[in-house]
């Protein structure tokens, strides 16, 4: 029978699906309120130093250039209003700041990969599991979009496209049709039942070897290519043809920036281009 309890046991003997709302909307929207009534305690305290500089009272106008003035207002028999609306300014930027570097934290955590929270969502349906034990507005905790949502995961990194299509395709798949037959289930009490568990560092290497055999073989593929053909408008179709997939190559197997990927397009071309040249020299 499912439960928080048993929830809590599966996210700390699995951190891959201890999966938490971002509550992106309404951190923002706290900001937004704590922001709006540091400008009111802003606006005030200026007005407040204002009617202390016209005052005409020595003390009271000695708080602009005085600190321990301002400071000792309230034992001294001065007018300790500044001061006090000073200190409720203060204790206000505290909580203010303390948020605001909390949300830089908060955005700095990566969402789930789709598999993760995918599992996760598997986890809560299944009768032998999580048995939908959610009710109400709570079942919907794990619908939302990925963006809204937060891994404590320490390995979850950012996966290029083609790691993301390997984690979606193979997994499933391979354990239906081949996996099921060797590998053996974890017995977990924490998990409400048997678990498969396959490492996401196989995948992730194979991703890399992929990408490192396609990074050799576009190259070589397109030289051989144009050295078999001889005439140069096809040629120069060639060179566009393996520049473009070259660049979405690089797209699909790697987190590189757009200007990454330009550089090391516009260097594939250039080569290509010599090659040719000198070619056509000889």
């Amino acid at each position: 029978m499912g439960g928080y309890p048993e929830l809590a046991s599966l996210m700390g003997s699995h951190m891959e699906v201890a999966i938490f709302r971002r509550f992106s909307t309404l951190n923002i929207q706290n900001l937004l309120h704590m922001q709006a009534e540091l400008m009111h305690i802003e606006q005030e305290l200026c007005e407040i130093a204002r009617e202390d500089d016209e005052s005409g009272d020595p003390i009271r106008q000695s708080y602009r250039n005085n600190w321990s003035a301002l400071e000792q207002s309230a034992c001294s028999g001065g007018d300790p209003i500044q001061w006090i609306k000073l200190l409720e300014a203060r204790a206000k930027l505290e909580k203010y700041n303390n948020t605001l570097l909390k949300q830089v934290q908060l955005n700095s955590l990566l969402p789930p990969t789709e598999q993760n929270i995918n599992l996760l969502r598997e986890w809560l349906q299944r009768p032998k599991y999580g048995n939908k034990f959610l009710r109400g507005f709570e079942a919907r905790t794990w619908d939302l979009e990925r963006a809204d949502l937060i891994s404590l995961y320490k390995e979850e990194i950012e996966q290029d496209p083609l790691t993301r299509w390997l984690f979606r395709i193979i997994p499933g798949p391979f354990h239906r049709k081949w996996g099921y037959r060797w590998k053996k289930p974890t017995k977990s009490k924490s998990s409400g039942g048997d678990l498969f568990e396959y490492k996401d560092s196989t995948l992730v290497q194979l991703a890399k070897s992929l990408s490192t055999i396609l990074s050799t073989l576009l190259p070589t593929i397109s030289i051989f290519v144009l050295y078999y053909f001889k005439n140069m408008p096809v040629r120069l179709g060639l060179i566009v043809l393996f520049t473009s997939l070259f660049s979405l190559a690089l797209n699909l197997t790697s987190k590189a920036r757009k200007v990454e990927i330009f550089a090391a397009t516009s260097t594939f071309a250039a080569i290509q281009i010599v090659f040719v040249s000198n070619a056509n020299g000889a």
